[in-house]
């Protein structure tokens, strides 16, 4: 049997000893320095080294601790300049659940190119997004995500985004809210996390004024979210279109309003009034679903609606209405056939139809984001010639 070369033991010894002892397990010196210089020097980025990439730490590597937990501004991090890092590599595709994003380019933000998009909980950032194809076509954004693991891999996936581990406040002021591994808020979890009102987030990204794409999704208080944004202290912020995701509350995780157990209907109600007193149009359901396998019925997890004055502010129609996908195909028969519904189906545009569509829709950002006007003479630095 070979001899087993012996080593000593890492307790009880110092810091120096223990290095020296398992010197040969650590990765070199300037790997472990990487990441500490990048964090000091602020330049944005992935760290090569012992410290998580600048953002993704809580808080970042030089940040003050006492600062992070109690200030009233959040920290973001910057969009990526990296190459895309995406399971879907290079195609260019739907990435949403039930072609959200496909419905809602051709169909509702065709006349709006390069905009600029809210994700609230956007998870991973492509699995299911409905904003990542608007990326790839122009937009830029803002993404949020509350739980950790999920944030890494979005963090990973070098979107062309503002990031922010965290979520929106249910009201004006700064504070914590706890969600479950799912995704649903969860006040009793031990995983709380910052969440902001929006204006705080447009404070930090320069003072912007206008969210031409807002997809919501917050774990079950979306209702709140939406009255405190469109009626109080987001009152002043421009909306154009607004994708909201919601479901009943079925348990009551904490003693706080906005957890408290509510029907899927009486959301339904609440968030269709909200949208009502703020001026939005409803002009359709997305993401459709089976709501009894007894006998097949079917409703929307998704809700749109459009803000008129946007739409008129710029010129361009109004959508009054949107097409959605089919819900998904049944299980099991229905005696000795399928559910007749789905040749009759609306679902707008064909596939080839919405092809041509979204290939127009990239010619035009594309053309409409180039320069209209030349350079500044001090930056055509081939031509400039300096007299000797």
């Amino acid at each position: 049997m070979p001899s087993v070369e012996h080593r000593p033991s890492l307790l009880g010894m110092d810091a120096s000893q223990a290095h020296k002892v398992s010197s040969e397990f650590q990765p070199s010196a300037e790997f472990q320095s990487g990441g500490a210089s990048a964090a000091s020097t602020g330049k944005q980025g992935y760290a090569q080294g012992s410290e998580l990439p600048w953002g993704v730490s809580s808080p970042r590597t030089g940040d003050s601790l006492p600062t992070f937990h109690y200030s009233a501004m959040p920290f973001m991090d910057f969009p990526k300049e990296f190459e895309y890092s995406l399971e879907a590599g290079d195609n260019i595709q739907s990435f949403s659940s039930a072609s959200q994003d496909v419905k809602l380019i051709t169909q509702v933000l065709e006349n709006v190119t390069n905009g600029f998009y809210l994700d609230t909980n956007g998870a991973d950032g492509e699995v299911s997004s409905n904003t990542l194809l608007l990326e790839l076509t122009g937009w830029r954004g803002l993404i949020m995500e509350p739980r950790v693991y999920e944030f890494v891999v979005l963090w990973g996936k070098f979107r062309k985004a503002w990031l922010f581990l965290g979520a929106m406040s249910p009201h004006e002021n700064a504070t914590k809210v706890g969600f479950a591994r799912d995704g649903t808020i969860d006040m009793l979890s031990g995983h709380k996390i910052h969440t902001y009102a929006l204006p705080r987030f447009l404070e930090e990204m320069g003072g912007r004024k206008t969210i031409d794409f807002w997809n919501l999704n917050s774990g079950g208080y979306e209702a709140e979210i939406l009255n405190e944004t469109l009626l109080h202290s987001g009152k002043s912020i421009e909306f154009g279109v607004i994708l909201v995701k919601f479901d009943g509350r079925r348990t009551g995780r904490g003693y706080q309003d906005f957890v408290q157990e509510r029907s899927k209907d009486k959301t339904e109600e609440i968030i269709f009034e909200i949208f009502h007193n703020a001026s939005f149009k409803y002009i359709g359901g997305m993401d459709a679903y089976w709501i009894n396998t007894v006998e097949p019925r079917w409703w929307f997890k998704d809700a749109v609606f459009v803000n008129p004055a946007y739409f008129e502010k710029r010129g361009i129609p109004t959508p009054w209405s949107v097409k959605a996908a089919p819900p998904p195909p049944l299980s099991y028969p229905l005696e000795d056939h399928d559910w007749e519904g789905f040749s009759t189906w609306n679902s707008g545009y064909s596939e080839t139809d919405e092809i041509d569509r979204i290939v127009s829709y990239i010619e035009r950002a594309k053309k409409e984001s180039k320069a209209t006007e030349p350079a500044a003479k001090a930056h055509r630095v081939d031509a400039l010639r300096l007299l000797e």
